[in-house]
């Protein structure tokens, strides 16, 4: 399996993990994240739909590991998920709404992952990384 491959599946079981404790165990997921009581209160109901989208994100790269030629519409999804993630905490940030020290908590789990998405959803740098995919485009542009 090619290395992007195996990155999708990390991606997909950390996801699909982190969605399943949000799911079975709300409260302790909210009170065990660091930084996460500094978005507000405990909602239960808020934190089991976001575990629902972590949940079908892991799905989905694992998918995405085992049908590389093809995938790349999902990666735009996800790309967009995680970005858009990201750069909601960068503007909570900005507008006062987290401290601006968050960025030191945010940066493994929310805006690098949304970084290298945003950079996986660019054609060229999937044709890089994605030696499916640059098999596939060199195969069409003969």
């Amino acid at each position: 399996m090619p290395a992007i491959g195996v990155v999708f599946v990390v991606l997909g079981l950390l996801s699909v993990a982190n969605g399943g404790w949000m799911l079975a165990h709300a409260p302790t997921w909210y009170d065990s994240m660091p930084g996460v009581t500094d978005v507000g209160p405990y909602n239960g109901h808020f934190v089991r739909d976001i575990g629902l989208a972590y949940a079908v994100s892991g799905v989905g790269f694992v998918w995405c590991a085992f049908n590389l030629r093809r995938c790349w519409p999902v990666v735009v999804g996800q790309a967009l998920w995680a970005t858009g993630h990201a750069v909601l905490h960068v503007l909570d940030m900005f507008a006062g709404r987290l401290p601006l020290t968050h960025w030191i908590v945010d940066a493994p789990g929310v805006l690098l992952p949304g970084l290298v998405l945003g950079l996986l959803a660019m054609p060229a740098v999937w044709r890089i990384v994605n030696p499916q995919a640059r098999a596939a485009h060199d195969a069409t542009a003969t």
